[in-house]
């Protein structure tokens, strides 16, 4: 169940008006989805995998088994979405024979991205970011655009307000999102809903923990309203200030999107801090937070109560054990039993020190009094505070280079690894040419393309260095460099062409500082790019190995009359057939051909008349399948109509029409094309003796 909500600020309610934005109760926010491009059955292999991010995450790799298909080579869509849901906290179902994706999160906090696999090969999905929308009306607090910045006291807020009757339900939970912009030390920023007296929140604790996320899900604030009644549900945004005096300030932005108001009783966890799935939690943080929310009419039994944080016990027994510590606090709803809800605070900084990109998992026991149970467990994940580094540099040519990070690393703004000066050559042997990178461009998300000024001594060893080049979470490259060894183009089998050997055994052993084996090296790097560009001369006269521009350039010579646009293997084909469509033009057959040839359709050309069917004097009688013909030199003798199977484009009639001017026979003419449905002909032109002036005809 939702609710639209109306707002008013009440008076005296803080010096921060809100943005009003209409809330729609048919505008919710949406989850990010996928939808595979190929449909079942799926031919898998064992072991096949499919890597995914889910909400921003780390990478799963979901792995396909023979015991999770009937069949694995035939595996069915439904199959697939039962492996999906057993890896990811995502919904998986089949749809028209295709496996659809969604997360269980919304808003644009909620994302999917496939990262690659050999299922994706088999499944194909898209491989762009799936993020799901914001939902078109918010109630907006704070301020959308950056730079508002307000001189504030501690305490200043804005609250908006109505009063609810929650009827039948039992809890309320938030959709939306908030994004902190930060502040000076000795203050912090509090969002959240309030009713009945308790309020549920997402704090900011940028200011007191270094790499704090500033973009956050509301998704996990849930209220208790379990035999609330009619009272007022207010929604916060307010500013906690320490200094004693007011602060300069930038005002955060909430979007407040949708409240679900939910009827299903028994207990369960809430106002998790750091919440299910975040990411990017710095290791130093103090604490984490959650609620046990009981809706039933039992209070909880705290001497049940159990946390274990990555399996280590942090409370039971009704008291925390070392090296945890914490708080809790029992709250009395106004019209439930006392111990009804528990809110937990947990110290941990007594724990072992978290590691980089860390699972932090905590899982909760607990029951009431009535013996209703819960048994939940969450994970958040540590930021990633390991810099990248480069894993390889493989060279594909002469003058380009793969190179490949350990990570995911920025293609855009600051720290990007499209940046030339980021990246050094040295040289590790001699001789050899020295390099400058002076492009690169991206492969994929942790991979790019580098050009260099020229082209790299063959054989010889070079070393790469990247500074600056940061990943996602802004960790710069480490000072770790890559050696390889400069690129050698294939050549023929059994080629031995080394000028040292072409040195009298006399010089060699005079070469006693090695000088003369340096220079004949030098001669070396020269001589083995002569043969390379004489290993590619093949590539200028063979159709099948020649690069397009050489393409175009022998296409030009053959004197190919077809301006269309081709792409790479057609223009090889044509090369080939060019001198048969030179002898077929002037022919019927020879249009057919190249209209197959261009358009793969097969088309017939019906002549409007033809010898045969005329009535000539002294050979046919009249009216048994004759008919007078025309005079000496009229057109009709040499008219032709096109005859398509389809119906056509636009385009495509373009170029049948142009096809078909080149190859009929000169004097003849082109009626039009006859298609399902229709007539089309070409621009009808005034000709003298013939076109009537003004009759949908101009001067040709």
């Amino acid at each position: 169940m939702g609710t639209a909500l109306t707002y008013r600020i009440p008076d005296g309610m803080g010096r921060m008006r809100p943005g009003l934005h209409l809330v729609d109760t048919q505008d919710s926010p949406t989850p990010a989805t996928l939808l595979s491009l190929e449909a079942q059955p799926y031919a898998f292999m064992e072991g096949d995998e499919l890597l995914i991010a889910v909400d921003g995450g780390p990478t799963v790799a979901v792995v396909f088994d023979p015991h999770d298909f009937v069949d694995i080579t035939e595996a069915t869509a439904a199959e697939v979405a039962l492996v999906l849901v057993t890896y990811l906290n995502v919904t998986a179902i089949e749809e028209d024979g295709h496996v659809r994706i969604v997360s269980n999160t919304t808003g644009l906090t909620s994302s999917l991205q496939i990262r690659g696999g050999r299922a994706q090969s088999v499944l194909v999905f898209g491989t762009g970011l799936a993020q799901g929308t914001q939902g078109q009306w918010s109630m907006v607090l704070g301020h959308e655009a950056p730079g508002e910045v307000w001189s504030l006291e501690n305490g200043d807020h804005v609250t908006v307000r109505q009063i609810q009757d929650y009827d039948d339900a039992l809890t309320v939970r938030l959709r939306g999102e908030v994004l902190f912009r930060g502040g000076p030390v000795g203050t912090r920023w509090t969002t959240g809903a309030r009713t009945g007296g308790i309020l549920e929140f997402i704090e900011d604790r940028g200011q007191d923990v270094a790499g704090w996320p500033r973009r956050m899900s509301l998704n996990d604030v849930v209220l208790n309203v379990a035999s609330l009644g009619s009272t007022n549900l207010d929604l916060v945004l307010e500013l906690s200030n320490t200094l004693g005096t007011p602060a300069d300030i930038e005002l955060p932005v909430v979007w407040f999107d949708w409240l679900n108001f939910e009827t299903i009783s028994g207990v369960f966890l809430g106002n998790r801090l750091p919440y299910p799935e975040q990411i990017a939690i710095p290791a130093a943080n103090p604490s984490l937070r959650f609620s046990i929310v009981n809706t039933t009419l039992s209070p909880l039994d705290i001497t049940t109560t159990e946390i274990l944080i990555n399996g280590q016990v942090a409370f039971q027994n009704g008291a925390f054990v070392a090296p945890f510590d914490g708080v809790l606090s029992t709250f009395v709803d106004p019209a439930g039993p006392a111990g009804r809800n528990i809110d937990f605070v947990v110290d941990l900084t007594g724990m072992a020190p978290l590691s980089s990109e860390q699972p932090v998992t905590i899982l909760v026991n607990s029951q009431t009094l009535a013996g209703t149970t819960l048994a939940d467990q969450y994970t958040y994940i540590t930021a990633d505070t390991m810099p990248p580094s480069l894993t390889s540099v493989v060279p594909i040519d002469l003058l380009h280079a793969l190179v490949t990070f350990s990570e995911p690393v920025k293609m855009s703004g600051t720290g990007t690894a499209l940046d030339p000066t980021a990246y050094t050559v040295t040289s590790a042997s001699a001789p050899a040419v020295p390099l400058t990178v002076i492009a690169v461009e991206t492969v994929g998300v942790s991979t790019v393309l580098i050009t260099f000024d020229q082209a790299q001594t063959m054989g010889a060893h070079y070393v790469l260095q990247a500074e600056g080049v940061e990943d996602l979470q802004g960790n710069a490259v480490n000072a770790i460099t890559v050696e390889w060894v400069g690129y050698r183009p294939p050549q023929p089998a059994g080629r031995r062409f080394r000028l040292w050997d072409f040195i009298t055994n006399f010089h060699k052993a005079a070469d006693i500082t090695r000088d003369l084996r340096k220079v004949i090296l030098c001669f070396q790097d020269i001589s083995d790019h002569l043969l390379a560009l004489i290993d590619e001369w093949p590539s200028v006269w063979d159709i099948d190995r020649a690069p397009e521009p050489l393409l175009d350039v022998i296409l030009a010579e053959l004197g190919n009359p077809f301006q269309f646009s081709m792409d790479l293997g057609t223009k090889r084909r044509l090369v080939g057939l060019l001198t048969t469509v030179y002898r077929q033009k002037g022919t019927a057959a020879g249009i057919i051909n190249v209209v197959r040839f261009f358009l793969g359709l097969d088309i017939s050309i019906t002549p409007v008349n033809i010898r045969e069917n005329f009535w000539l004097v002294g050979f046919n009688y009249l009216g048994v399948n004759t008919f007078v013909a025309p005079g000496k030199g009229d057109p009709a003798w040499y008219s032709f109509w096109i005859d398509s199977p389809v119906l056509l484009t636009d385009e495509q009639r373009e170029q049948i029409f142009s096809i078909a001017d080149y190859m009929k026979p000169a004097h003849e003419h082109i009626l039009g094309i006859r298609e399902p449905g229709g007539i089309i002909t070409q621009t009808d032109y005034w000709r003298l003796g013939y076109g009537n002036l003004g009759v949908s005809t101009y001067i040709g």
